[in-house]
Formats: structure tokens, sequence, C-alpha cells
């Protein structure tokens, strides 16, 4: 309220690499390796609190397969490994400094999917992804925290297309499974995104 400095940035960086690579074995085949790389940095000083710091890096390493068993059919696959670091520092006014130090190896990740032509203008998509993750927090020496747990992603979509017009829609999958809300008391959206898309001059 008096206009005085709360905080003030210590820094910050991010960096990140990725690339991809379609390699067209035939046959309907292609395969798609892929590389990510990131890292980042970023500080805080607040007057009379103190600061804080973070750094950390991810890697991601992977093989996707696109197959076309037919022109109307598209059937993808995805396997990877994942592995996250970040060092998380902080130093109180008069205190003294604290590390935490965190990591997830997630080994391995796959993920499945398959887009197909319904009829001339109705398209459908279905998805999932499942990741297991091997996940370890440092707090000092002596105070190590390590489980492993996996997650699983899901995911639906669906377009119609008419001429130039296409509508094109991410169904929430929750929807899906518990139904409407007058049904199941489920207050989510219906669909996550929803793209509308004229094309002209064709």
């Amino acid at each position: 309220a008096a206009g005085d400095v709360v905080s003030e940035p210590d820094g910050a960086m991010d960096l990140g690499l990725h690339g991809r690579y379609w390699m067209d074995f035939d046959n309907g085949y292609i395969g798609v390796p892929h590389f990510g790389f990131m890292m980042h940095s970023d500080g805080v000083t607040a007057e009379n609190v103190g600061d804080e710091k973070y750094s950390g890096m991810t890697v991601d390493l992977g093989w996707g397969n696109n197959m076309h068993p037919n022109d109307d059919i598209l059937c993808v696959a995805d396997f990877g490994f994942v592995y996250f670091s970040e060092k998380h520092t902080m130093t109180p006014a008069g205190g003294t400094e604290v590390e935490t130090n965190e990591s997830d190896f997630i080994l391995p990740y796959f993920g499945l999917g398959l887009e197909g032509n319904v009829t001339g203008w109705w398209d459908v998509r279905v998805g999932a992804r499942k990741y297991w993750h091997m996940y370890s927090m440092e707090l000092n020496a002596d105070d190590t925290d390590k489980y492993g747990y996996a997650n699983t992603m899901t995911y639906l979509g669906s377009g119609v297309h008419f001429g130039n017009l296409a509508l094109d829609v991410e169904i929430n999958p929750d929807f899906v499974q518990r139904g409407p809300n007058f049904v199941s008391g489920y207050n989510q959206a219906l669909a996550n995104r929803v793209s509308l898309v004229y094309t002209f001059g064709e």
C-alpha cells in the first residue's frame, strides 16, 4: 500500500532444444525418433524474507510410430523415458540456507492413439498415455524420500467437416465416464478445447 518493493527478481533463464525426425519405412509405417532437452533457473529476493532460487533440467528421449493400415485410419504409438531434476535453495533473512533436491525418472512412458473416419464427414480420435515414475526428494543428507507410482491420461476427440467448414472438439473423458450433471452431479466441462475453422479459397 505504501509503494514499497516486496520482492525483486534475481536472474531467470529458460533454454530448450527439441527435435524429431520422420523415417519412412514404406508399407504405411513411419518411425519418429525424438529428443528434448530443457534447463531453467530463476530466483527471487524478498526484503526481510530471504532469497529463493530454483534450477533444474529435463531430458526426454523416445521413439514414435505412425501406421496407416489404410487411407482412413492412423494408428500412433510412442515410448521413451524422461529424467527431471531440480534444486531449490532457500536462504531466510538472518537464517541458515536450506537446500532441497528433487528428481523424477520416468521409465518408461508410452502412448497409444487411433484416428479414423467414421463417415465421409465425421472423424473420431482416442488415445492414452501411461507413465511409470521413480521419484526422489532429498531435504538434507539424512532425510530422503523415495517412491514409485504410475499415472494414466486418456484422450477423446471428434471432428466434423462440411465443405470448407471444420469443427473439432477435444472431449473431456471424465464426462464420458460420469455422464451429464442431471445423472451424476458432475460439474466439469463437456470439452477441453474446441476449434472452428473455415478455409477460404478452396
